[in-house]
């Protein structure tokens, strides 16, 4: 996969393919806690959200409010990990937050949303862990309503 095919998905588009990423890796390293799946459930409903800041006040509610891998790791279910792999998945949930925050309260800037979702595509490069196919996150077009893409369900990112 070369970076450059994320650059002309919409940021709809890409905090569905940084969710998808989160998924993978969750499903690979078998975290499957409650929270952790509404969490990754509450991304997912990004893509048809039409009022961000209240998705936005919504998704803080799961984030624990002492910011560290420990904290983290024990509230979304997978301190049964290694720490190194903990400090993954902290970085990855670290990165997914700043792919759906980048441009929220900001005139649109490409790299804000492209830098984490690169970042995270190279952890999980780094970690060998499979990485979803791009193809169909570039149905959400950075030409679209702005860059932001038209608001669509996220099964159509994934439904083949």
């Amino acid at each position: 996969m070369c970076f450059h095919e994320i650059e002309v998905i919409s940021i709809r588009g890409r905090v569905a393919l940084a969710v998808t990423c989160m998924i993978e890796v969750c499903k690979q390293w078998e975290v499957h806690s409650v929270k952790m799946k509404a969490f990754l459930s509450h991304f997912q409903d990004f893509t048809l959200a039409r009022q961000l800041d209240r998705w936005d006040n919504e998704m803080r509610m799961y984030l624990p409010e002492e910011d560290s891998v420990g904290t983290y790791a024990s509230e979304f279910g997978f301190d049964h990990l290694s720490l190194d792999k903990q400090r993954v998945i902290y970085e990855m949930i670290d990165a997914l937050y700043e792919v759906s925050q980048g441009n929220l309260y900001i005139g649109f800037k490409n790299e804000n949303t492209l830098e984490p979702l690169r970042e995270m595509i190279k952890i999980m490069n780094e970690n060998k862990i499979n990485i979803p196919p791009i193809h169909p996150f570039k149905k959400s077009r950075i030409t679209e309503a702005g860059g932001w893409g038209f608001a669509i369900q996220y099964k159509e990112f994934i439904d083949k």
